[in-house]
């Protein structure tokens, strides 16, 4: 099997995983009859878990697979095979660990934002990739540009894929 073939297929597995990950997450969220299931504390760890940080890892496993044939295709037009020499099977060990390592401490130092939680309605952020006050601004700009009533703002494409797929 051609070497490219192998990684675009390693690639296509992650991108299934994740589409997995999001049609469970869809399952499981099912709206106002599941609220007293998906709002407890378990419930926001493993959305945490696995929803974000996950398929965030996900994202950053597939960028650093295309880098990397990108990577070795420029040294095979300059006449250097050194990348082709390395085993399929360390490179993508290295490139998952790598992802897995990567993302820790960007989620967990940057992707957090406390704020003064009341009771009277104002919101809170846990999470600031998708609930944080400039997701809430761009929605408004968008919406007031646009002439909509609702607005949904989304971190990557994929999350726009599979918002678009769970209507």
């Amino acid at each position: 099997i051609d070497r490219t073939y192998k990684f675009l297929l390693a690639e296509a597995l992650v991108d299934f995983a994740y589409i997995v990950i999001m049609g469970c997450s869809s399952l499981i969220n099912c709206g106002s009859p599941c609220a007293s299931r998906t709002n407890t504390l378990a419930a926001q760890i493993v959305r945490f878990c696995f929803y974000d940080y996950l398929t965030s890892c996900f994202a950053i496993n597939n960028i650093l697979i295309e880098i990397f044939l990108s990577l070795e295709r420029l040294f095979v037009i300059s006449n250097n095979h050194f990348l082709q020499t390395l085993p399929f099977n360390r490179v993508i060990l290295c490139i998952n660990a790598f992802a897995l390592v990567y993302y820790t401490p960007v989620l967990l130092l940057k992707r957090f934002l406390l704020v003064d939680n009341n009771d009277n309605g104002s919101s809170s952020y846990f999470y600031s990739r998708k609930n944080n006050p400039n997701c809430e601004e761009l929605e408004q700009i968008v919406s007031s540009i646009e002439d909509a009533k609702y607005t949904l703002s989304v971190s990557c494409g994929m999350s726009a894929i599979a918002l678009a797929l769970s209507l």
